[in-house]
């Protein structure tokens, strides 16, 4: 990969926990949405290396902006085998929804070599 390569890559994540009582009553879950944008350069990387959402429905969304494709999957002990969204070319959106408990998981690119070269971070998931 050279110099002049600039990978552009957008992560929205949006979580959404649906609470016992909200659930109960039929109010309105609570949840929060957050968008990133990717700082170009000439290594693979989404813009951000940590995230953090309430347990419950997590959604990550992926915008290819870069020449090359990618996708976004989801990988922990607390779930039976990663989950992951397509892989896209540019333009196209990489979209993963998984029910996660509190715990630690891992965000990656599942294309060949990609993870290895710094296509991943850290999710957090509170309780």
């Amino acid at each position: 990969m050279t110099a002049s390569r600039v990978g552009r890559i957008a992560l929205t994540l949006t979580a959404t926990a649906a609470l016992g009582a909200a659930a109960m009553t039929g109010a309105a879950a609570t949840g929060a949405t957050r968008s990133f944008t990717a700082t170009p350069g000439d290594r693979l990387a989404y813009s951000v290396a940590r995230l953090s959402a309430p347990a419950g429905r997590v959604t990550l969304r992926m915008t290819n902006r870069d020449d090359i494709a990618h996708d976004i999957a989801v990988r922990g002990k607390k779930l039976a085998k990663p989950k992951r969204g397509r892989i896209v070319g540019t333009g196209k959106v990489s979209t993963v929804t998984v029910t996660l408990p509190a715990g630690t998981y891992t965000f990656y690119c599942t294309v060949f070599g990609h993870e290895s070269s710094g296509m991943r971070g850290t999710l957090k998931v509170r309780a």
